[in-house]
């Protein structure tokens, strides 16, 4: 099952969304301090990580970026790839490609090599009327 979320950049909608969840849990189980219910406390956790994942730093607002969730997955559909020494789990999905509005790099520090290759790559898929966009968002700035 898919799920299709903006992405929450404002640091005072963060906060709202999160006391709205607070709230949530405690009005529609009545039970939030219950520490003996595994399986509450599971729900719990499972449903703040969503709401997590549909946040990020204000410095990437320009992004105006939508994420696709997938739930249900098992570990059959799980795939694979090593990014910097790191096993990174992923999952295949098809969509059409007149899904793509628009490409943007993130930050990176190698943004002088990712041009052309990343014109490379839509090319090859079939969308090579797409033209790519870099982040103005210097890597640097990221560190605290």
């Amino acid at each position: 099952m898919f799920a299709l979320h903006r992405v929450v950049y404002e640091k005072e909608e963060q906060e709202k969304a999160i006391c709205d969840f607070v709230d949530t849990c405690i009005i529609t189980r009545g039970r939030f301090l219950s520490i003996g219910d595994g399986e509450y406390w599971l729900d719990c956790l499972m449903l703040l990580l969503n709401l997590l994942m549909r946040f990020k730093h204000p410095k990437f607002s320009e992004e105006a970026e939508w994420r696709l969730f997938l739930t249900g997955v098992s570990n059959a559909d799980l795939k694979f790839r090593v990014i910097h020494g790191s096993i990174i789990p992923y999952v295949k999905v098809d969509f059409p490609l007149s899904a793509v509005a628009s490409v943007r790099v993130g930050p990176t520090s190698n943004t002088d090599l990712t041009g052309v290759p990343l014109k490379m790559f839509l090319e090859a898929t079939g969308l090579s009327g797409i033209e790519p966009q870099i982040s103005q968002i210097p890597l640097r700035g990221l560190t605290p």
